[in-house]
């Protein structure tokens, strides 16, 4: 059982160092050359709710307000996010996408989505619920460090 442990953690490892290749990769190939690895997912996790803050895209991405205003600012900049003021409070400025954001987020799911199947296919009904277990029990895991 040792034997499989080990291996599974040399794949997971793999897998881990391979999707980040493959994301820059397809990142530096595409029209949005010009933004990282880190600024895509910043699209990303602004494209969960539009009306979020710089503190909460800050939050999700486990960096802080400060790291993440520089890189709201060279997204804003490069025409990907846009900043709205608060209809409530004019204090309180929420993030969005642009035409050109979304269009970046959709290339992203699309390769995401890919990922999915490619990982799931021909695989059972109960071997993606243990499968999705599994990975449960690793957010788990990685949320208590």
């Amino acid at each position: 059982m040792m034997n499989e442990l080990a291996d599974l953690n040399a794949k997971l490892v793999k897998i881990f160092n391979d999707v980040r290749w493959v994301e820059e990769r397809n990142l530096s190939q595409s029209n949005f050359a010009d933004l990282s690895l880190r600024d895509m997912h910043t699209i990303e996790a602004i494209s969960l709710d539009e009306n979020q803050t710089v503190s909460q895209v800050a939050h999700t991405m486990c960096l802080s307000p400060g790291s993440m205003t520089k890189i709201i600012d060279k997204l804003v900049a490069l025409l990907y996010v846009k900043r709205m003021p608060s209809k409530i409070d004019r204090r309180i400025t929420h993030l969005g996408l642009t035409e050109k954001g979304q269009q970046l987020f959709l290339e992203h799911l699309h390769f995401h989505q890919a990922m999915v199947q490619a990982l799931t296919r021909e695989m059972s009904d109960r071997e993606i619920d243990a499968l999705i277990q599994g990975i449960i029990n690793v957010q788990k895991f990685l949320n208590r460090k």
